[in-house]
């Protein structure tokens, strides 16, 4: 039925209900004009709108940047239940995707979903990435999924109740140990107020690959993100609803999205997202 304001209305009423765990069909959801996957939604979730919308317009300012860009690998730290992981695997069908995810149950829901779609060159792993190769505790608050992290004071922002799981961590140092020299990479972080950590970890493999990146920016880790010496080499932009808008530095509002590309890197030949050439 069309998208009207009574879907919102719905929507809200059905989540403020403490429904039992019971399992949901398989939803076919579109995620940007054109790209379409099978996803299984769940109760309390995010990924819920997906049977009353038929659609998730999740990040559409990230989906439109990447429409313009190709590339040969792609590196997802925090990847979830694998939303942008499907998306990456449709846009970039050639491209070889890592994506990681520490969350037991989040990782079973990627694992649920990839086996839905035709996603031959994605290789998700169980783990955080962090400083060094080690267990860490991973931090999950009641009621939310996607806000599970390394950072404790994070996760108590969104419940009280606060489960606490051994996780492995890869040093990032080892991300380039997957990726061959000369190749254009895309890195996306998107781990819940750990990102600093995470890129430090990655001071290396940046310098080396001058990969493209997208992050997520926000209030508590601006200032750390800006103290990041290795990002002087990049130009921001920060991708707001109306179009990218270039940045001296980060800063948390309310697009909290942002696209680093390397000053002495040539742009990738730009495609949309059917394949087809376009004009810059």
């Amino acid at each position: 039925m069309p998208d009207q304001p009574w879907k919102r209305y719905l929507l809200n009423s059905l989540l403020s209900v403490n429904w039992p765990d019971v399992p949901l069909p398989v939803a076919r959801v579109g995620l940007t004009p054109g790209i379409t996957v099978s996803i299984i939604p769940h109760l309390r979730e995010f990924d819920f709108a997906a049977h009353i919308y038929r659609r998730l317009n999740y990040e559409p300012e990230v989906t439109s940047w990447l429409s313009g860009r190709q590339y040969d690998v792609i590196v997802e730290i925090g990847a979830n239940v694998g939303i942008h992981t499907l998306l990456f695997s449709r846009i970039f069908p050639n491209a070889k995707l890592y994506c990681f995810e520490p969350s037991r149950a989040a990782y079973r829901r990627l694992l649920d979903n990839l086996a839905l779609n035709s996603c031959p060159h994605v290789y998700p792993f169980n783990c955080a990435v962090s400083a060094q190769t080690e267990f860490m505790d991973f931090y999950e608050p009641e009621g939310h999924l996607t806000n599970g992290s390394l950072d404790r004071s994070f996760a108590q922002v969104f419940a009280s109740s606060i489960k606490a799981t051994k996780v492995v961590s890869l040093n990032g140092a080892k991300i380039s140990e997957l990726i061959p020299v000369g190749q254009s990479v895309l890195l996306k972080i998107d781990v819940e107020g750990c990102e600093p950590v995470v890129l430090n970890s990655l001071e290396r493999f940046i310098m080396a690959e001058k990969p493209d990146i997208l992050i997520e920016v926000l209030s508590p880790t601006v200032d750390a993100l800006n103290r990041i010496d290795v990002l002087r080499a990049y130009r921001f932009y920060e991708l707001d609803p109306d179009g990218p808008r270039e940045r001296d530095s980060f800063v948390a509002g309310a697009s909290r999205d942002y696209a680093l590309v390397a000053t002495n890197r040539e742009s990738a030949v730009p495609l949309d997202v059917y394949g087809v050439g376009v004009t810059t």
